[in-house]
């Protein structure tokens, strides 16, 4: 990862855009098309993971199950409920942009396939109809940190990070008279804490011909357990604030541009669209 960014909405009118377009038949049709090209899940069997005989290869399932996108520019973070806005921005972005954007909303579902396929062998007692505690414990967590580990490699992989941080995302709390962001989303909380400390570096097939400088800002998280829901601390502080609504600029900048791709990202880092946008202004 090189750049992060916090996209925030201070307009329910760039929300409401959204929706219209995504209410659109021909538009929804379009983005269900372009999500099943790029849906990799593959269904296979448990049998086919055996390292050996009652153990299963737990590289092989995160490789097979979470593959890497290796030329993944954008690695985007949002809450399920804005689940549509994601999708939307992911088929803009390539079909406008040819910028490949990996949602981590896509992986999840394919983690509860998976949780569900192991559980049915080891932990479903067919007697009693129920399925044995400390086993699902065991799978639960084991399948999860497959996943988490995946995540995180995607993020290292990408050369950026959109954080949508929307009303669905982000709860604000006043504590001891600062105010604390959180979130109840343990995958959100990892994947933000994470991106505060993964390495920065460009993306290898950028093949840019300035070379930005890199910066790190540290920042912390903790939780607070309340009634069964977890309340994170979300890690922000070294991501680049921007409006939902300048993306969108970003967007028909480029477009108007013929801006594609690591080019289209370099004008989104160092702002050239909204240099532009003011020149244009100021005439």
């Amino acid at each position: 990862m090189f750049k992060g960014y916090d996209i925030i909405n201070k307009c329910d009118e760039v929300i409401k855009r959204f929706d219209d377009l995504y209410q659109d038949p021909k538009f929804q049709q379009s983005v269900d098309d372009f999500l099943k090209t790029s849906n990799t899940k593959i269904h296979t069997e448990l049998d086919d993971f055996y390292f050996k005989e009652g153990v299963l290869d737990g590289s092989l399932l995160q490789k097979t199950w979470f593959p890497f996108l290796e030329e993944s520019h954008i690695f985007l973070s949002h809450s399920h409920k804005d689940k549509n806005i994601a999708e939307t921005l992911a088929f803009l972005f390539h079909e406008v942009l040819e910028i490949n954007v990996f949602i981590d909303s896509q992986v999840w579902g394919y983690a509860d396939d998976l949780l569900r396929k192991v559980d049915e062998k080891y932990s479903y007692n067919e007697k009693t109809n129920t399925y044995c505690y400390s086993t699902r414990n065991r799978t639960t967590s084991n399948i999860y940190l497959i996943l988490q580990n995946a995540l995180n490699c995607m993020i290292d992989k990408s050369e950026c990070l959109l954080f949508l941080n929307t009303k669905n995302t982000i709860e604000k709390f006043t504590n001891s008279g600062l105010i604390d962001q959180r979130t109840s989303s343990p995958w959100i909380m990892s994947e933000l804490q994470f991106s505060s400390m993964v390495r920065r570096r460009e993306h290898p097939f950028a093949n840019r011909s300035v070379k930005f400088e890199e910066s790190v800002i540290k920042s912390e998280s903790t939780e607070n357990v309340l009634n069964f829901e977890v309340s994170h601390v979300v890690a922000t502080n070294h991501l680049i604030q921007k409006n939902l609504d300048d993306i969108l600029k970003w967007l028909f900048y480029c477009f108007e541009n013929d801006l594609k791709g690591y080019q289209a990202l370099t004008s989104l880092y160092d702002n050239t669209f909204e240099n532009e946008i003011l020149r244009k202004k100021i005439k």
